[in-house]
């Protein structure tokens, strides 16, 4: 693997998160409120499965498990600013018709649909709203207490 494509990963992945971060914390502290959700990803748990070779995903889970440490520590930075910091870990999500992962699921035959889906505790793939219903209560006043927390949202898998 070339460090361009190595650095492209991370960049679009993990640094674009940190970019994030620290463009709204600023405005976050100035009104002592705030919340930040990060989306990692199951295969930074070893959970997931992405289409490709090992050595394809080697950058990705990697800057998906820098989302966590990025989430866990800096929601310890700016606790006492009354903004949390959380992570959603979303497992095998099927998006919507004509996006790369659908295509690739579409694409494949029957049976190794049923093989993929079979590795899932639950035995199928994960609903973008499902990813975002839990976005929105990290989001809420409900989850005022929470911070820190990688929330899977993985199926058990």
């Amino acid at each position: 693997m070339s460090e361009e494509i190595w650095d492209g990963v991370i960049d679009l992945n993990l640094k674009s998160a940190f970019l994030c971060c620290r463009a709204v914390i600023p405005h976050m502290k100035a009104r002592r409120y705030g919340r930040i959700v990060n989306v990692s990803s199951g295969i930074a748990r070893g959970t997931g499965r992405v289409a490709g070779t090992a050595g394809a995903v080697l950058p990705y889970a990697s800057a998906k498990a820098g989302v966590l440490g990025l989430t866990f520590t800096l929601a310890k930075m700016v606790a006492r600013s009354g903004i949390t910091v959380n992570a959603v870990v979303p497992g095998f999500v099927l998006t919507e018709p004509g996006a790369r992962v659908r295509d690739w699921f579409e694409g494949l035959p029957a049976e190794g649909k049923e093989a993929l889906l079979a590795r899932t505790s639950m035995g199928r793939a994960g609903e973008p709203a499902e990813i975002a219903s839990a976005i929105v209560f990290l989001a809420s006043e409900e989850a005022s207490f929470v911070s820190g927390a990688a929330i899977d949202v993985t199926g058990a898998a």
